[in-house]
């Protein structure tokens, strides 16, 4: 399991505001899906946004205590957070857009 979370945490890009790592792809996919669902259905971004933005305050301050997180993972900086959301942003508005 340690080794899914050091190949997620590997960074690709991190130059100043652009930030992506394995987990970017995470949060697309994860964007992707909740286009298919009924909840969010296609074109709903504020809905999706708002739940994208719960999951990051989630995730920093809920999962990132470091009793509930596997050795080695550090914490989100704010550029990752916000990376985080546009990459689901990005994936939902793929799957409104393009998933028939």
């Amino acid at each position: 399991m340690e080794r899914i979370f050091e190949i997620l945490r590997t960074k690709i890009i991190d130059k100043g505001i652009l930030f992506i790592d394995g987990w970017s792809f995470l949060h697309f996919f994860w964007g992707l899906g909740l286009s298919r669902t009924k909840f969010f259905g296609k074109g709903n971004y504020k809905k999706v946004f708002i739940a994208l933005v719960v999951f990051e305050l989630v995730e920093v301050f809920i999962l990132q205590k470091p009793f509930l997180t596997p050795a080695g993972i550090v914490e989100e900086s704010l550029i990752d957070s916000i990376s985080d959301i546009v990459f689901g942003m990005l994936g939902y508005y793929m799957g409104s857009k393009y998933w028939k």
